[in-house]
């Protein structure tokens, strides 16, 4: 019986990877004033109207010989954002918030 871990010479000569594809979806914008509480994942084309940083916090170990590499600054912004629906406050956690979707 084969399994996916098993390799044939055949396998090993060509020197291929088995690949995958990840089918990613379109994404569907939404208005401020269709949304509902307890839902995720939306795409939203919206104006940033103010943004506060409620959290700017370094990592608790910064000695060279205790910082995990990739270790950053935790950062929490509240943002009032809306459309001509309406206004909704966005918690953005570190680059969250930088996704810009320009429309002409």
């Amino acid at each position: 019986m084969a399994t996916v871990n098993d390799t044939t010479s055949a396998d090993t000569d060509n020197n291929q990877q088995p690949t995958t594809t990840v089918v990613k979806r379109k994404p569907v914008f939404v208005k401020v004033g269709d949304l509902k509480p307890g839902t995720n994942g939306h795409t939203l084309a919206v104006k940033v109207l103010s943004s506060t940083t409620v959290l700017d916090k370094k990592p608790r170990n910064t000695s060279s010989f205790s910082t995990r590499p990739g270790a950053a600054n935790t950062r929490i912004a509240e943002c009032l954002i809306g459309d001509e629906t309406g206004t909704i406050l966005f918690t953005a956690r570190n680059d969250q918030g930088l996704s810009v979707v320009c429309v002409f």
